[in-house]
């Protein structure tokens, strides 16, 4: 997933998206620091202006990615797509993913107390921005996030067509051009004007030529480093996929528990009179809710329920399950040394106050203890944890790399529904 900056067509206008934010106190701060902070922290020259009443900051793009990208001159009234973002809903939070034109690239925007902070504008792949979606979601309240409609996001905006023509029509993206940091003051403008007075007939056309030459070399340079750039991220994928472990087939954590949520929360199943759900649970293939008849139930009223559902034959117990049959999205994140899993993955959880059960799982015997294979290169931990908290509130904990829930269990008590994470997650 890129952090950095790139053109990005949407609903058949060109935005630029990906840029490096920062928050500035106020307007007078970001007016008196937007040049030298652009130079000493970012290397650039140009940004996007985004003042309002209660905030101020500013989206950079450093000055390599506008020769990139063409030049000054091929990104003049080209708006930034997070500055129309935030122009447009005026919400002081929001999470907003749109699909590209191109039909393979997503952008992400991420919006909190009214500003985009820092690696909070990003492009990707759909499954990479779909991930971070996901693990971010929790963060926000249903009305405040956006996601296209064919993810299946049933808490989500939806991201149409009708959303995207409120972007490209809205008069706000004449405000969010990105422009220099720096402008040149009166005294410079009068003697460029008088410098080209002076130059006129011949002297212009040379002047002109000269600068055709070096926008097309430098055009050329652009094309030769994006040409690279992509050689160099196809070589790195490829070398990625190779070194990929048993965790790229299994579905990313936070996109298993958005899917395990409508289940765990649906309360149908605790309508059935006379029976009591005593167990929700879901893995990365199907859920299962299991049902306890109290003394007034019937097999007649839980099979009229659910059709489905298998009752035992002595009738005090009931079993309703279901297959997934939507495809999960999966990542092929390298593998963490094992040191970090002991330390940021279990410290993650010890901060939220829950412990974490973690074993190391033995590989599996060799299929002929003559001929064993080498070891694998990573090391395999079965974590657990046991909450009253909601799973979904678990983001922070859970998004690290190649950790993977096996399995979500939610079960009903006197003191309110406990719920269970299982999992694997992997390191060197």
């Amino acid at each position: 997933m890129s952090q950095r900056a790139e053109l990005i067509a949407i609903g058949g206008n060109q935005f630029i998206s990906g840029l490096a934010w920062h928050t500035f106190a106020d307007k007078k701060d970001l007016a008196k620091n937007i040049a030298k902070l652009g130079v000493t922290d970012f290397a650039a020259k140009h940004a996007v202006r985004l003042v309002d009443g209660a905030y101020a900051s500013a989206g950079y793009l450093d000055e390599d990615t506008v020769k990139e990208l063409g030049g000054v001159k091929a990104l003049r009234d080209t708006p930034s797509f997070a500055a129309v973002v935030v122009k447009v809903l005026a919400a002081s939070d929001a999470l907003v993913a749109v699909p590209a034109d191109d039909g393979e690239r997503y952008a992400l925007v991420e919006i909190r107390t009214g500003v985009v902070e820092q690696g909070n504008e990003l492009v990707g792949t759909e499954s990479e921005v779909r991930g971070r979606f996901l693990e971010r979601a929790a963060s926000y309240s249903a009305d405040n996030t956006y996601a296209p409609k064919e993810w299946g996001i049933a808490t989500a905006q939806r991201t149409d067509k009708q959303f995207i023509d409120r972007l490209v029509n809205s008069p706000a993206r004449k405000s969010c051009f990105v422009n220099p940091t720096k402008q040149q003051g009166p005294v410079v403008a009068i003697a460029t004007l008088a410098l080209l007075a002076v130059i006129g007939g011949v002297g212009f056309q040379v002047y002109s030529s000269a600068k055709e030459e070096r926008l097309a070399a430098e055009r050329k340079e652009a094309q030769e480093r994006v040409a690279a750039k992509i050689a160099g991220e196809a070589k790195k994928q490829a070398e990625s996929s190779k070194s990929a472990g048993p965790w790229s087939d299994v579905p990313l954590a936070m996109e298993l528990l958005a899917v395990c949520g409508q289940y765990l929360s649906n309360s149908a199943y605790e309508a059935v009179p006379g029976w009591r759900v005593s167990e929700v649970s879901c893995d990365v293939a199907n859920f299962k809710v299991q049902f306890a008849r109290l003394n007034a139930g019937t097999n007649e009223r839980v099979m009229a329920a659910f059709p489905a559902v298998a009752v035992a034959l002595d009738g005090k117990t009931a079993v309703l399950s279901s297959a997934f049959n939507i495809n999960l999205v999966t990542g092929m994140e390298t593998a963490p040394p094992s040191s970090e899993v002991v330390r940021t993955f279990v410290s993650a959880w010890q901060r939220l106050g829950l412990a974490l059960a973690l074993t190391e799982v033995p590989p599996p015997p060799p299929p002929n203890p003559k001929q064993p294979p080498p070891p694998p290169p990573y090391k395999t931990y079965k974590w657990s944890v046991t909450s009253k908290v909601r799973p979904q509130q678990f983001a922070a904990a859970i998004a690290f790399p190649t950790a993977r829930i096996t399995k979500v269990t939610m079960r009903p008590t006197p003191a309110g529904p406990e719920y269970q994470l299982e999992g694997l997650v992997y390191g060197t």
